[in-house]
């Protein structure tokens, strides 16, 4: 029996990937290094620091870590200026009603994201009422696919990983879980996701019921 959902942050409960994208355009062209919507997509649920160094890896340029810091750096800084323009009208209505379908079942809620700025987001959003537990980037070692993000939300909930459920955006995210050893839920294309049994194109179509029946 389910007894906590664990879910990602961006884009699942609400969407920044184009947000994302245009800080990471920002930052790519002030180096004329190019950076498509497909590079963006390929960098979902990796953290800012791996990001980092995928996209300069691409150019088969050699640099430094301190450029690579650097790189990172403004990009969080022009990305935070997006942020905050976030607000509850953010979050569809549909997936405010499932969380508290979810809560009046008993079912804890944690997020567990690979965004340093995740306390930001949900604070800006209005959804932290909702939230049992938050692991964020700066609570973790090793990014996902490794389920650190995944085991540490579990042992905060005090619920063993085989009766949590997550939900996931990301291929990497998805194989965090799967590594973790709980039960998944994909969201987006079905053909990104050919081996996940429960897959919606958005969370706002899901039910509770239908997220917590395994």
């Amino acid at each position: 029996m389910i007894k906590a959902v664990i879910f990602d942050l961006d884009g699942v409960l609400l969407s920044t990937d184009q947000l994302h994208y245009k800080a990471w355009k920002h930052v790519a062209d002030l180096h004329e290094i190019p950076f498509s919507q497909e590079d963006n997509h390929m960098l979902r649920g990796v953290s800012r620091q791996e990001c980092a160094k995928l996209i300069l890896n691409k150019t088969g340029d050699q640099y430094c870590e301190d450029f690579k810091n650097e790189f990172a750096r403004i990009k969080n800084e022009y990305y935070q200026t997006l942020l905050d323009h976030l607000s509850n009208e953010d979050v569809a209505p549909a997936i405010i009603i499932l969380i508290r379908q979810l809560k009046g079942m008993d079912i804890k809620i944690a997020i567990a994201s690979a965004s340093c700025n995740a306390v930001k987001i949900i604070k800006k959003t209005r959804i932290d009422g909702y939230i049992d537990v938050l692991i964020d980037g700066t609570q973790v070692v090793k990014s996902k696919p490794d389920p650190e993000i995944f085991l540490k939300a579990a042992q905060k909930l005090n619920i063993d990983v085989d009766k949590c459920v997550v939900i996931e955006d990301s291929p990497v995210g998805i194989e965090a879980a799967r590594r973790a050893g709980m039960k998944f839920i994909a969201i987006g294309e079905r053909r990104l996701h050919p081996n996940v049994e429960k897959v919606f194109s958005e969370l706002a179509i899901a039910s509770a019921d239908e997220i917590i029946q395994f």
